[in-house]
C-alpha cells in the first residue's frame, strides 16, 4: 500500500426514499439530502400546507444507505387563531383547524361576501 491507503465515509448514492405516501411529501430533496455522507443527517423541507415535527428522528446516512424514520416528519399545519374579518359574525370556531380548512364566513347584516 506504500503509505497511500486510507478509510474515507461511505456515501448515500442519490436522495433518501420517500415512504409516507402523499402525506408532507417532498417536490424534491434539498441539496445536503443527495449524496450525503455516512453519520450525516438530511433535514427535509415539508410541502405546501406542512410542517416538520420536530418529535420524528431525520433521514441518516449510514454505511452508504439512507434510513428513514418511523414516521412521517411532515404533519399536517393547522392555523392557532380565528380569522378576523371585519362586517362579519365571530370565527372562533375556525381556530386550530387544518389547511385547507374553509371558514364560513357570515356576514353582518347590511353587509355582502366580496
Amino acid at each position: 500500500f506504500q503509505g497511500h491507503l486510507r478509510c474515507v465515509r461511505q456515501r448515500c448514492a442519490g436522495a433518501p426514499v420517500w415512504g409516507f405516501g402523499d402525506v408532507g411529501s417532498l417536490a424534491t430533496w434539498p441539496s445536503p439530502c443527495v449524496n450525503g455522507l455516512h453519520g450525516e443527517s438530511c433535514e427535509v423541507s415539508c410541502a405546501s400546507g406542512y410542517m416538520r415535527d420536530p418529535s420524528v428522528a431525520s433521514y441518516m446516512c449510514e454505511a452508504g444507505e439512507w434510513t428513514a424514520p418511523s414516521t412521517s416528519p411532515c404533519v399536517e399545519s393547522s392555523c392557532a387563531k380565528a380569522p378576523v374579518v371585519s362586517n362579519a359574525a365571530a370565527l372562533q370556531a375556525c381556530a386550530n383547524r387544518p389547511h385547507g380548512y374553509e371558514c364560513p364566513v357570515r356576514c353582518n347584516p347590511g353587509y355582502t361576501q366580496l
